[in-house]
């Protein structure tokens, strides 16, 4: 047979869970603890710092967390339990100082934190939703005015003015009619005059005994108040010997604001019928402080509950100047103009709220098919300023519903749009111009389930949702096409099949990485990447794997935060914060960058002369961990993974001197990469050749800037095990130094293709990069 040489020149995108013969070269049967760089073929993942230790809590299952970036100097973590809120520095893992207002904490009563709760932050204020208050109304329900005003509007001579009282079915006229005009006399009279006289006429006339015991007259200046003492009591109308013009009266309606009393009395409200196709409105009679005339302002309207009661709205949490941070309600603005035809209340009162948003100087909150936009730069006004006109920064509302309800569960602001995602069906809010009620619109986009567990995130021009199947997750992605977003989303899943658990419930996404992370409740001890890379509109890349941390550990949250990525973790009852640096470079004293979890530098050590030992604390227990640690500058041998003795509690003990330099200490893990099964390729269109026999006899891993690796070759039940390792004679072998290069490592296979598999493993803190794979073979005629 005559044998050829097979080249994969590009290990860059990751499993596959296609037929093997129908999957790209680059991509591979599995891939873990490994990260899929564009550049250079996977490489070791980066390692995880030992940030902090929150304490002797239990996070897993019952706490909903939240991550806030500030800034480069101050990002936090919120932990939010069962009536309990706690915050830690994600730099330092220092605890943050709390202050509440009294009775605070009810609104965090939860049984299932992890999904009760939604977060929004916005500069300094977090806002905490907790989606099982229903929304309630507040304040009193107020009754329509009763009282009767007489407003004296000209004051002439020889003119009769009534005013009619009823009582029962009685009614009583209060009657005064000013004296003829002499010759030579002004033709009005004092308006204040007529409305004395019209006092002193009820307080005095025999015949309106009846009247008195059921009304209180005041005055002020020329307006006078008739006050019903009894319910079957009331003013009925005014009358006047002047067309009508010179007496007007009105309870708690009128038909023009132009004729309202200059003078009244404070706290009187009216409604302005509207005229043509102006609404009603109402108006409240202030009293003034400085000048003689009050001021009728705007109001809202008699028989409602004109409130929202903020106990039920979402709370908010606010870093103060001194960096502590006050837990409160949020002051939402009462409805002060118009009734519930003009001014109607916001869909989420009676309702739970789903989620929350922010987005072009609104705050956004969803509640079933709703979502009520607050005014802008107002952030808790859900009612109008006034009805008299549509202003263009009024508050309003939008719904989603087409065919029947459709409820929201996210919202992400993206690309000049809100995307909103329901159980279902997604949307898409966009507005031609300024984002005002005239403008703004909400259009349908795909319909694809999304998950209601876990928030959609964004990376530059591309925007990331779960969409759950039956027993694994698909991962959806919107991009903009042409400055606008696309209304198809792609699949970023669809070549692993059920690769990703159906039970995601985190993720978080970095644009300049070109990198997604993915947590899931079936596996609490991994994160899975999905790596990407366009150009232009062509994807380059599309690699998934995952990343996996030590038996028992939980991970909670996770978070890029610039060129890191926060992790909250569990493990053994304790709480930790910790970071991966996606860009890592060696630390001083050593020739590469030690890749372990929970990952420490000591400067702790504990000489023992009489057995030459040295012994060093850990910030956390050692019990069933596979610890390793790595000499650093001025040790006895820099560069070197160090042999550990012994162990106990949070302590460990190497052979040798090591109280001077730097030691870095941490959690082992292991990389593989696992081929795919390979088949000679026909040329330009990269085709399997199938349906004969293919024979692997020799393969070759190029890597770079690598230490030890083991490549596991498994066949028909026999495992042979080939390591590349410092063997004497090794270009820059050096005696006591770790052994870090790059070349060719070839071992011999010997295997027929479809019943071989070959593995890359690499058990140390020594990273590992493979850059290019070539086989030689031969395939039957």
């Amino acid at each position: 047979m005559k044998t050829n040489l097979q080249e994969i020149p590009a290990l860059i995108n990751g499993i596959s869970r296609q037929p093997p013969s129908e999957r790209l070269p680059s991509q591979c049967e599995e891939q873990v603890n490994l990260l899929s760089s564009p550049a250079d073929g996977p490489k070791t993942r980066p390692p995880a710092d030992y940030v902090a230790t929150l304490g002797n809590i239990e996070l897993d299952g019952i706490c909903a967390s939240h991550i806030i970036e500030r800034d480069s100097q101050e990002q936090y973590l919120l932990i939010v339990r069962n009536g309990t809120l706690n915050i830690w520095s994600f730099i330092d893992g220092s605890q943050k100082t709390i202050t509440y207002d009294e009775g605070a904490l009810d609104y965090l009563a939860s049984t299932d934190p992890e999904s009760d709760f939604k977060f929004l932050t916005v500069d300094d204020t977090t806002w905490i939703v907790n989606k099982t208050v229903t929304v309630a109304d507040a304040g009193d329900i107020e009754e329509a005015n009763r009282h009767g005003i007489v407003y004296v509007k000209r004051g002439l001579k020889a003119v009769k003015y009534v005013v009619v009282l009823r009582v029962g079915s009685t009614e009583y006229s209060i009657i005064h009619t000013t004296a003829a005009q002499e010759a030579g006399t002004a033709a009005e009279t004092s308006t204040e005059d007529i409305a004395v006289a019209l006092r002193n006429t009820f307080d005095t006339d025999a015949t309106l005994a009846a009247a008195r015991d059921a009304f209180y007259c005041d005055k002020v200046a020329g307006t006078l108040r008739f006050r019903p003492k009894q319910s079957d009591a009331s003013m009925v109308r005014v009358e006047d010997s002047y067309g009508g013009q010179a007496l007007i009266g009105f309870t708690n309606e009128y038909k023009n604001f132009t004729d309202l009393p200059g003078l009244c009395f404070e706290g009187h409200k009216v409604r302005i019928k509207g005229i043509d196709d102006e609404a009603d409105y109402y108006l409240e009679y202030t009293e003034s402080t400085s000048t003689q005339f009050g001021t009728w302002r705007e109001c809202a309207s008699w028989g409602n509950k004109n409130e929202i009661d903020n106990s039920t709205f979402p709370y908010k949490l606010v870093r103060q100047s001194d960096g502590t941070f006050h837990f409160s309600p949020c002051a939402v603005e009462p409805r002060i103009a118009g009734d519930e035809d003009t001014a109607k209340a916001p869909h989420l009162i009676g309702n739970t709220i789903d989620e929350i948003s922010f987005y072009n100087n609104r705050l956004n909150v969803f509640s079933d098919d709703h979502v009520s936009h607050s005014k802008i730069g107002d952030y808790y006004r859900f009612y109008p300023v006034t009805v008299r006109q549509a202003l263009d920064d009024d508050p309003f509302e939008q719904t989603t519903t087409l065919e029947g309800l459709c409820q929201i569960k996210h919202a992400l602001p993206f690309d000049r749009s809100l995307l909103l995602f329901g159980v279902t069906q997604q949307y898409q809010i966009t507005s031609k111009g300024a984002f005002i009620p005239d403008n703004a619109v909400v259009d349908p986009t795909t319909n694809h389930k999304c998950s209601d567990i876990c928030k959609p995130v964004k990376a530059g021009t591309t925007a990331f949702f779960v969409s759950p199947n039956d027993d694994h997750s698909i991962i959806r992605e919107y991009y903009v096409v042409n400055d606008e977003v696309s209304n198809e989303s792609g699949e970023s899943t669809a070549h692993i099949g059920n690769y990703l658990p159906n039970s995601v419930f985190k993720m978080s996404a970095r644009s300049a990485n070109n990198m997604v992370a993915f947590l899931v409740k079936d596996h609490r001890n991994r994160i899975y990447i999905y790596s990407y890379l366009w150009t232009g509109t062509e994807k380059r890349q599309s690699s998934w794997s995952y990343w996996e941390f030590s038996e028992g550990t939980v991970i909670i949250d996770c978070r890029f935060i610039e060129d890191k990525l926060h992790l909250v973790l569990q493990r053994d009852g304790y709480s930790y914060i910790e970071s991966m640096t996606m860009t890592t470079d060696a630390p001083a004293g050593l020739t590469y960058d030690p890749h372990m979890d929970s990952r420490v530098l000591l400067d702790n050590a504990t000489y023992d002369e009489d057995s030459d030992t040295t012994t060093f604390t850990m910030p956390y227990n050692l019990d069933n961990l596979d610890l390793v640690a790595v000499s650093g500058l001025d040790t006895p041998t820099p560069d070197r993974p160090l042999e550990i003795i012994s162990k106990s509690g949070t302590d460990f003990t190497v052979s040798g001197d090591y109280s001077t330099g730097e030691i870095y200490a941490g959690i082992n893990y292991t990389s593989k990469y696992k081929l795919s099964e390979q088949y000679f390729r026909r040329g330009d269109d990269a085709r399997s050749l199938t349906g004969k026999r293919t024979q692997i006899l020799r393969m070759a891993v190029s890597y770079q800037n690598s230490g030890d690796f083991t490549a596991v070759i498994e066949n028909k039940g026999r495992v042979i095990e080939k390591k590349k390792d410092g063997l004497i004679g090794t270009t820059g072998l050096v005696l006591d130094k770790a052994r870090i290069d790059s070349g060719e490592f070839t071992f011999g296979v010997n295997g027929e293709n479809i019943q071989t598999e070959i593995s890359l493993v690499a058990q140390s803190p020594i990273p590992v990069n493979y850059t290019k794979i070539v086989w030689k073979g031969w395939r039957a005629n």
